[in-house]
């Protein structure tokens, strides 16, 4: 794995610091994702075991999948995921209300680069521009596309029974247990990077969804 051999050459280098690239929400071994526990979890606990300081930055749900299919970025491919403002369409796990963080790509740059000067790294850090959940972000959409969506709620064991058994790839069944990681709790966590950098603004649901959404209340893309 290409992260285990750049953590080994930052450690024989004497590189301070190392960030393994997770951006995502808490790293619990707990988790059903699959992309998680094979991918992310062994160079996690490789840094862990290695020495070097590191902090793990959560963003939570990217703001921008919500603009899709509109570009709201030119470096992230985006595409419509859970709720689909465009479609006025939405598929989640639980009942709507369970919380998770959101953040603009964007926001994610300024903070990490202001992170590069604190003393010390602390294990996790977040970063968020919003604590929501899928039914704050469906009034949302239904207020700004003046209709109703089509919601379907499923129960953690509906979802499952539509997992791919034998997945062929680590990524095969990552909808179905994206699902279960928010309806988990696995993407709500402490805004550690807000706090520690007030004077930095993050964009809000409100402001991302007003700023791609505003106006376009008969447009289909």
């Amino acid at each position: 794995m290409y992260l285990l051999a750049l953590l080994d050459a930052c450690v024989e280098a004497g590189v301070q610091r190392f960030a393994p690239s997770v951006w995502y929400g808490k790293h619990s071994k707990s988790t059903l994702c699959a992309v998680h526990q094979k991918l992310r979890l062994p160079i996690i606990d490789a840094v862990q075991k290695s020495g070097i300081e590191y902090t793990i930055f959560m963003v939570g749900h990217l703001l921008d999948y919500f603009a899709a299919p509109q570009k709201s970025t030119s470096y992230l491919q985006t595409f419509p995921i859970i709720v689909d403002i465009n479609k006025c369409t939405a598929a989640f796990v639980g009942t709507g209300d369970e919380p998770f963080c959101v953040t603009a790509i964007d926001d994610v740059g300024q903070y990490v680069a202001a992170a590069l000067d604190l003393k010390t790294w602390e294990p996790e850090m977040g970063i968020s521009g919003s604590r929501t959940c899928w039914n704050d972000v469906i009034r949302l959409g239904e207020k700004l596309r003046c209709r109703k969506f089509e919601v379907k709620r499923m129960t953690p064991e509906e979802c499952l029974a539509t997992r791919v058994p034998n997945p062929p790839t680590t990524r095969t069944n990552q909808l179905q247990e994206w699902l279960i990681s928010y309806y988990c709790d696995e993407i709500d966590y402490e805004p550690t990077l807000n706090n520690k950098f007030p004077h930095l603004k993050a964009t809000t649901l409100e402001e991302f969804m007003n700023k791609w959404w505003a106006g376009k209340e008969s447009q289909t893309f």
